[in-house]
């Protein structure tokens, strides 16, 4: 179950570099919170990495956070993908404060997520080379990989977002979600913790 870290500077070489970008699967989740320069939450360290290469799925309460750290183990695990998934949840909002969160069991985890089989895991008792020089024409098909993999994203995100609920009976969210949108004139799209109190916004619109 052991997995080796990445830090904030090796994602972007990473994403165009030959080589797979290592991921980290410990007890606790995630290995960090990741932000940048302050307090406060910011857009800005993900914002960055959208043309990575690596799934993305943001974060409105503490209770996503951890199911969708269990959600992007399968999603970047899955020999349909195998691109690295970050969790990007707002630094201070969530990171620093406490929310009633439903803690599944280690034997629901472990239904969840299947033993970590991915054909780049590294192995010392079988020794590659990872990162090697990469040519122009090489970078072109992994980058339509790239595009490739994350295509089939959505439709197996709903797919194991189903698995997820027959294992823990709670639902997590899908890569969209709307609130009151069917006759509305104007929709606000917003993705982490803004989501709760536009929510409130668009009740006390209609409530004028």
């Amino acid at each position: 179950m052991d997995r080796p870290r990445v830090g904030y500077g090796r994602v972007q070489w990473s994403a165009h570099g030959s080589g797979p970008a290592p991921r980290h699967r410990g007890p606790g989740g995630e290995g960090r919170v990741r932000q940048g320069p302050g307090l406060h939450g910011s857009p800005r360290l993900h914002a960055d990495l959208r043309d990575a290469g690596w799934v993305q799925l943001y974060c409105e309460d503490n209770q996503e956070v951890l199911d969708s750290i269990l959600i992007a183990y399968r999603l970047a695990e899955d020999k349909r993908v195998l691109c690295p998934a970050m969790v990007c949840q707002d630094a201070f909002v969530l990171s620093h404060t406490m929310m009633q969160t439903d803690v599944p069991t280690q034997e629901q985890v472990d239904r969840f997520l299947p033993p970590c089989t991915v054909p780049h895991r590294l192995d010392a008792d079988h020794p590659v080379t990872v990162g090697g020089m990469a040519m122009p024409a090489d970078t072109l098909s992994q980058r339509l990989e790239l595009d490739e993999a994350m295509g089939r994203v959505p439709e197996l995100l709903d797919e194991h977002r189903a698995q997820f609920h027959e294992v823990f009976e709670r639902d997590v969210c899908g890569a969209l979600e709307s609130y009151r949108t069917a006759d509305a004139d104007r929709i606000l799209v917003a993705s982490g913790t803004v989501a709760t109190t536009l929510r409130d916004a668009v009740d006390a619109w209609r409530a004028r």
